[in-house]
């Protein structure tokens, strides 16, 4: 169960920083051709981004007792992903 719970969670945190990475660029790129209506959407990803990183959070600080109910809840947040 600790190495499956640990894989999740780096698998989860490598995923953060690829994506965190990956809108810094966008967010670069959007500025630099001054495209209002893709920096909204940048916004939005950036919003989700932070919500992936709360929801990481609360898996790396929850017991073993709600552990798996705090991962089923990420992987019904992130599905879209």
């Amino acid at each position: 169960m600790i190495k499956d719970r640990e894989a999740y969670e780096s698998k989860l945190e490598a995923l953060l920083v690829k994506w965190e990475l990956e809108l810094k660029t966008l967010r670069t790129d959007i500025e630099t051709r001054d495209d209002v209506s893709k920096s909204k959407a940048i916004d939005a990803l950036q919003h989700k981004f932070g919500e992936g990183t709360m929801h990481l959070r609360r898996l790396k600080t929850a017991n073993d007792d709600v552990w798996e109910s705090e991962r089923l809840a990420v992987d019904k947040a992130w599905s879209w992903w």
